[in-house]
């Protein structure tokens, strides 16, 4: 879809009103909408099916627990999270007196602060182009948002 959508008067006539116009990006906006509440009640509705099954043949805490009925296969994969807390994990780390083990049990990861470096692009661009050579940037998915205004 192009960025520079043209706003020309459509019009809707859904109730054989002739007077009722709305521009291409209400219509599309509107279509929007619609799919946005239907998809929250397909997601509640999956939701509670989910549920359903869990109720009806239980799960692990941790791992997969699979049943089988006539017509289907039904997995549970329970899962849980665990964080670890980052201002201990230096303390608890170097008391481990196995190095072999304190190394591979916590992993550390990069993550890059995106402020900071496009800030670097005309502050310091040596230093941007040294440090862009490992950051790998691609497109992502482009956020529509909508807000319902009030009839004039």
């Amino acid at each position: 879809m192009s960025a520079q959508l043209k706003t020309e008067n459509v019009n809707l006539n859904q109730a054989g009103n002739d007077a009722n116009t709305v521009t291409t990006v209400d219509q599309l906006a509107y279509a929007l909408e619609i799919a946005k509440a239907k998809k929250a009640e397909a997601e509640s509705e999956v939701h509670t099916a989910e549920d359903a099954l869990i109720a009806a043949i239980g799960f692990k805490p941790e791992g997969a627990f699979s049943i089988q009925g006539d017509y289907y296969k039904v997995t549970t994969t329970g899962k849980l999270d665990r964080k670890v807390d980052q201002d201990r994990v230096i303390e608890i780390r170097e008391s481990i007196k196995n190095i072999a083990i304190a190394t591979k049990i916590f992993k550390a990861k990069y993550e890059l602060s995106t402020t900071l470096y496009k800030s670097l692009k005309d502050a310091n661009p040596e230093l941007y182009a040294k440090i862009s050579e490992i950051v790998t940037t691609k497109p992502a998915k482009t956020a529509v948002a909508i807000e319902r205004l009030e009839v004039k």
